[in-house]
């Protein structure tokens, strides 16, 4: 009876928010000690990615969670939960477990916006570079999270691995892709982080959905859908109900989205929509990601330009706007799980950040982000000669 009765505990426990959790970690010694367990919190994980997401809308200032079953129920969202972190934030560059990966004006760090904890990643020199993609995974076969960095620099694509156990960077094999503009992003779906790249160097190359597989540390191609035209002029790659989702703008100024309801099946890629919109082909960004679905799969939540937030009824293909008050504009907008991932046993963890917590292997501007002159260009290709390359460090 008591083994049942304890097993029946930590069943509703797990079902619980994490701002609950971390309350009832007060109430005992043996308490603490289960919800700060490894067990538990990847039993609250699988609960979390069922029951308890939310969409974050992150400012400069601050993160804003939503709870996802109230957007449902509102045209308007009000009364956010705001979660500040250390530093002010540039940019949301990847999230994976309920962890976010954000730059700031200090550097690079891995946040968990539920329990307010922090760890700041080494500052290479390469983050001088104008052309970068970082993006988050989890490998589950070293139980280890890390980060990529894709940097482009003359005709190469370095890869760069963090790993959290280590606390360090290493080289990887080159990406065989080339980034496509200044600022993209990854997701992370099925142990691999996904990407559209461009297939060759030259800028007008087509572009590809590359997956990187964070245990295998390798660079693949996934099989993508057959547009309606083949003139494709904007790229993106996105996780819409945790499935691999791509958002392509093609020249008839159609925007179309498409889902791989059976990862690595090309016969699985499914036509969710094809919207028509008006962009300027000399200069295309798409400005409309999917989110998520609504619960009963009918209704997709839409982020435009990051200044609107709009339901798509898909059968009867119309859009429902939510208003977000008090907030005009934001730099990020996604759907993250509640969680207790801790970063202890990966080395320090915080909830505040410092200059001095960083490493100085790259040189700060006047804003603090790393900057990159001819100096820099000479320190890097001294660099580059002295890291170990890969054996197999070739194309695929």
């Amino acid at each position: 009876m008591p083994e049942l009765l304890t097993e029946l505990i930590i069943d509703i426990l797990s079902r619980l928010p994490v701002k609950s959790l971390l309350r009832f970690r007060s109430v005992s010694k043996p308490w603490y000690a289960l919800i700060d367990g490894p067990d538990f919190i990847k039993m609250h994980l699988k609960q979390s990615i069922i029951n308890s997401t939310s969409l974050l809308l992150a400012t400069k200032g601050a993160l804003y969670s939503y709870p996802f079953a109230l957007i449902e129920q509102s045209d308007s969202l009000n009364s956010p939960f705001e979660i500040c972190p250390p530093h002010k934030i540039d940019c949301v560059v990847s999230f994976c477990n309920g962890l976010l990966l954000l730059t700031t004006h200090v550097g690079i760090c891995l946040f968990n916006p539920w329990t307010r904890k922090c760890r700041p990643l080494p500052v290479m020199i390469y983050f001088g570079l104008p052309l970068k993609l970082f993006g988050l995974g989890f490998d589950s076969i070293s139980d280890d999270y890390k980060v990529i960095a894709i940097l482009q620099y003359k005709t190469r694509c370095l890869t760069i691995v963090y790993s959290l156990k280590p606390n360090s960077w290493r080289m990887a094999r080159d990406c065989p892709y080339y980034l496509p503009r200044e600022r993209i992003f990854s997701v992370y779906v099925k142990g691999a982080l996904h990407m559209a790249l461009r297939r060759n160097f030259d800028e007008d190359s087509t572009c590809v959905i590359a997956a990187f597989d964070v245990g295998a540390e390798k660079f693949r191609l996934v099989p993508q859908p057959e547009f309606s035209d083949k003139n494709v002029l904007d790229m993106n790659v996105v996780v819409l109900g945790g499935c691999l989702c791509v958002v392509v703008a093609c020249r008839k100024r159609r925007v179309e989205i498409w889902v791989m309801k059976e990862y690595g099946i090309t016969e699985s890629w499914a036509n969710l929509t094809s919207v028509a919109l008006m962009f300027d082909e000399s200069n295309v960004r798409l400005q409309l990601n999917p989110l998520a679905y609504s619960r009963s799969g009918d209704q997709v939540l839409q982020n435009h330009n990051n200044t609107r937030l709009h339901w798509y009824d898909l059968v009867k293909r119309e859009f429902r706007n939510v208003k977000v008050c008090g907030l005009p504009s934001w730099l990020y907008a996604g759907v993250c799980v509640e969680s207790l991932v801790s970063l202890k046993g990966y080395g320090e963890e915080s909830g505040t950040v410092n200059e001095e917590s960083f490493s100085h292997y790259a040189t700060l501007s006047p804003t603090g982000k790393p900057r990159l002159d001819e100096g820099m260009a000479t320190q890097i290709d001294h660099f580059l000669l002295l890291l170990p390359v890969p054996e197999d460090n070739v194309k695929v």
